[in-house]
């Protein structure tokens, strides 16, 4: 396996005073080009689309303040045109929908003309195990990034079905269409042709993140790649941080058959059989802490949650928040995550065979006992993909935060022989 980068821009990720159209004046079009600036976010969830693209759902943007001295005058100008159309009610404060084109065509510069391609470049591993590159660029600076590069490029598009304000009853001002709220460290899962988004905590003004008052969601919608819409599939709960202790006192109440998952963040979520919706663990906020250990399954053709059976609970994780997951084969491996005092590097795995007949099946992978496997799988919100090969099914993770910074490393561990 090897590292590779590929350039990714958007049309409107450069100065606009030298925008190739000399008539065009920013100040007089407030949405001169549908593609998006390309923004820093944190807390975002993707998925690849089987139309050539990844889709990116939400996220913390975190661009410059336009009234200070940092950051770019387009990035500035951007921002300021964002907050001037929310706060004149012209558009709806919603959840962003990106999608990245995966096709890639020549790169050109901001000026339209084609970049000069790069000398090509490889990672190698030393002695050490630090990565290195080799046949790198003269030119290039010792910082370079440790990765091949060629001249192709590909872009960011913007996917987000904003609503327009419109006067209702009575004058009342109503939005054309319904979105999410804007979020982050929520789940997103393609099922079908849909991406069903599901939690999070919500968002502050103009896509901020809240320091003082978290609020979880417990909402599930559905985005149609082909219309681009958003449809409300459950209306779910909202959690204001509150303490268990201040919702009315006594002894709480078992939650009935086929009910939905509380709200919750920093939760698991994958697809079975094209079909169910599989939510697990997570956490209600810091005043809350994290959410019990249930796994909830909503089946997409009935459109209702549904009660599992759930084997080998003896074996289920420990409730965990930045857990990653994948799904290799008919099996959810869940991996990593903390429960806001220690790690939690065990890895364990779901089966999912008998989803239609409504049974799953818990069992314990690694128990992370070994240094190793502890410092491998001990991460919170790392990256994790399921690899198939002819010598059995791998797990490959990357990165992800273990106390006391991020992690560059790649980890792969068997789950099978073939």
């Amino acid at each position: 396996m090897s590292w590779s980068t590929r350039r990714a821009r958007s049309a409107l990720d450069h100065d606009p005073d030298h925008n190739p159209n000399p008539d065009h004046n920013p100040n007089l079009d407030r949405n001169p080009n549908p593609n998006p600036p390309l923004a820093r976010i944190t807390g975002a969830s993707a998925v690849l689309a089987p139309n050539g693209a990844a889709y990116v759902f939400g996220g913390a943007e975190r661009l410059p303040d336009p009234s200070g001295d940092s950051g770019t005058h387009a990035a500035r100008a951007r921002l300021a045109t964002r907050l001037a159309d929310v706060k004149a009610g012209r558009k709806a404060p919603m959840m962003s929908v990106r999608a990245l084109d995966l096709e890639t065509r020549p790169a050109t510069a901001d000026d339209g003309r084609a970049r000069r391609s790069p000398e090509a470049r490889r990672a190698e591993v030393d002695s050490e195990g630090n990565v290195v590159v080799v046949g790198s660029d003269p030119d290039d600076s010792p910082a370079a990034p440790t990765t091949t590069d060629d001249d192709s490029e590909m872009e960011w598009i913007d996917a987000t079905p904003y609503a327009d304000k419109e006067n209702g009853e009575n004058g009342k001002d109503r939005f054309t269409a319904i979105a999410p709220a804007p979020r982050m460290l929520h789940s997103a899962t393609l099922i079908g042709g849909d991406v069903y988004v599901f939690g999070g905590v919500m968002l502050g003004a103009d896509n901020a993140e809240r320091r003082d008052d978290d609020v979880v969601l417990g909402d599930l919608w559905a985005y149609d790649g082909a219309e681009g819409t958003w449809r409300l599939v459950h209306r779910g709960e909202r959690s204001t941080g509150m303490s268990s202790s201040s919702l009315g006192g006594g002894k709480a109440q078992l939650p009935p058959a086929e009910a939905p998952p509380c709200p919750r963040a920093g939760h698991c979520a994958c697809a079975v059989d094209d079909r169910f919706l599989l939510i697990w663990g997570g956490d209600e906020g810091e005043q809350r802490g994290m959410a019990p250990i249930d796994l909830h399954v909503f089946d997409t053709w009935a459109n209702r949650w549904v009660q599992p059976t759930v084997l080998g609970e003896a074996r289920a994780p420990k409730p965990r928040s930045g857990a990653s997951s994948c799904v290799v084969g008919t099996r959810w491996f869940i991996s990593g995550g903390g429960d806001g005092a220690e790690a939690r590097p065990e890895t364990h795995a779901l089966e999912c065979r008998d989803a239609r007949a409504g049974v799953f099946q818990w069992t314990l992978i690694n128990s992370a006992s070994k240094p190793e496997d502890k410092e491998a799988a001990g991460k919170e919100k790392a990256s994790m993909v399921g690899f198939r090969a002819k010598s059995g099914d791998f797990l490959v993770m990357f990165g992800g935060f273990g106390g006391f910074g991020c992690s560059g490393l790649t980890r792969v561990m068997r789950v099978s022989t073939r």
